[in-house]
């Protein structure tokens, strides 16, 4: 029961926090002079090539942790290598924030 208010309590805050964001930014007067012109398959590619590069760095891993005796299957892995990689980016970026 109190992981679950933790965890609701936690969902709250950041999504009030990004909620707040997303308002200050929307009412900054500078927004106006961003270009308009954005080119979507520049960026298809790009985010196709950035999810690319992490499903082979979770296959470079895996291979890795099998290499040195350790036993988790691919659906495992993938869990494990990016929550551990929010872990080690996202509080830096919600300090930031």
């Amino acid at each position: 029961m109190r992981r679950r208010v933790l965890t609701t309590l936690l969902w709250s805050v950041i999504s009030i926090g990004a909620g707040y964001a997303l308002w200050m930014a929307w009412r900054d007067a500078s927004v106006a002079d961003i270009p308009h012109d954005l080119q979507l398959l520049p960026l298809a590619g790009s985010l196709g090539l950035r999810i690319t590069a992490t499903v082979l760095t979770v296959v470079v891993w895996l291979g890795l942790y099998r290499g040195l005796g350790g036993s988790v299957g691919a659906q495992d892995a993938f869990r494990i290598y990016l929550l551990t990689n929010l872990g080690k980016y996202l509080p830096g970026k919600v300090l930031h924030a």
